[in-house]
C-alpha cells in the first residue's frame, strides 16, 4: 500500500501507510523527500510515486479489501 513521507532526517523518512507511521531508510531512494508518496518494504523505500499511481494502487486496495470483507474472492 502507498504511503506519504511525513519528514526526512538523514538517511531515514518517516512514513505513514494505511494510519501506521513507520521509518524508512532511503539508501534506495535517496532523493525521496517530505510529502512525496511511496512504495516501502523492509524498511527501505523502493519507489517513489505520482500522486495518480498512488491513489489507482489506494483504489484497488480499497476494493479488494471489500471483496473479501464480502467473502467474494477465493
Amino acid at each position: 500500500m502507498p504511503g506519504r513521507v511525513l519528514r526526512r532526517e538523514g538517511s531515514m523518512v518517516e512514513v505513514e501507510t494505511g494510519g501506521v507511521t513507520r521509518w524508512h531508510s532511503t539508501l534506495a531512494r535517496p532523493d525521496v523527500k517530505a510529502g512525496d508518496r511511496v512504495l516501502t518494504h523492509a524498511n527501505l523505500v523502493l519507489s517513489i510515486l505520482s500522486e495518480s499511481e498512488a491513489d489507482e494502487m489506494e483504489a484497488a486496495f480499497a476494493e479488494l479489501s471489500g471483496l473479501l470483507d464480502k467473502g467474494g474472492v477465493q
